[in-house]
């Protein structure tokens, strides 16, 4: 049962981690435990692994089941244009602020599924500065960055994430950004071309690039330690220059992580910052 497997003694658990450090150089230790945990079983349980142990030598010996057990660990996201509103606002106000860019750095790191990447492309395509737009996806899973790559969009995703798209243009359809093969849905190769993808964390590792008009980290920070939290927003907050943006996300509880001295809100309603 699942519940047996929430119980892994912290001993095992450390184990698993530093297994985890060694073979795929990927540091779990400053994820919230509870939550790290709860993933860990769940992937345990839908995989059969009855202990600690032998998840450690199926790790060890399983190539590809250690991708999918680590990219299991993060929490995936479920639909392009979450929160409509947020992009809406984006789309509306700081795409007027990046246009007079020559050229617009933007980081999205940690990426756990495609949706939130989709949506920037997206947006920037349509408010026509993609061209002139660099953008950097990172994730330290490998297997992550493979599936992002590939544009595959389930089914399941693409009802809702219409409906969020035509809260922010009831004109817009996503299908102009849909291509259909073999009866699977891919979003645009096109506009992925126009993305650097690199294996990369967010701790203790220099960024992808420095001077980033935005940096796209929502709801990320939900799943990291109360000790981490305030060592991101430090880091990712010296790589975007003075007028460039941190879209944090409405769920973050940032108590505890005062950064008012380097930036100013511009929506709080969206926790969306602006560097001084």
């Amino acid at each position: 049962m699942i519940d047996e497997f929430e119980t892994i003694p912290y001993e095992d658990f450390r184990k698993i981690i530093s297994t985890v450090r060694t073979l795929r150089d990927v540091d779990f230790t400053y994820f919230a435990q509870d939550i790290l945990m709860h993933r860990m079983s769940r992937s345990m349980y839908m995989h059969g692994v009855q202990s600690p142990d032998r998840l450690i030598n199926k790790l060890i010996a399983d190539n590809y089941f250690a991708d999918l057990f680590l990219s299991e660990l993060f929490v995936p996201t479920t639909e392009m244009f979450r929160d409509a509103s947020m992009w809406k606002f984006f789309e509306d106000t700081i795409i007027e602020k990046l246009k007079n860019e020559t050229l617009c750095k933007i980081w999205v790191p940690q990426i756990c599924g495609d949706d939130e990447l989709f949506s920037l492309l997206t947006i920037l395509h349509r408010k026509r500065i993609l061209n002139r737009c660099t953008v950097y996806a990172t994730s330290p899973v490998q297997k992550i960055l493979n599936d992002t790559k590939s544009g595959y969009i389930e089914q399941k995703k693409i009802e809702i994430s219409s409906a969020n798209f035509k809260k922010i243009d009831p004109d817009a359809d996503l299908n102009h950004y849909l291509t259909k093969e073999d009866k699977y849905d891919y979003f645009s190769p096109e506009l992925l071309n126009n993305v650097i993808f690199i294996k990369r964390g967010i701790i203790g590792i220099p960024p992808p690039d420095n001077g980033f008009n935005l940096v796209l980290f929502r709801d990320r920070m939900l799943y990291l330690n109360v000790q981490t939290k305030k060592a991101v927003i430090d880091s990712l907050a010296k790589t975007i220059v003075s007028g460039g943006f941190f879209i944090i996300g409405i769920r973050e509880n940032l108590t505890g992580c005062d950064f008012r001295g380097s930036f100013i809100p511009v929506s709080k309603n969206e926790n969306i910052y602006v560097k001084k």
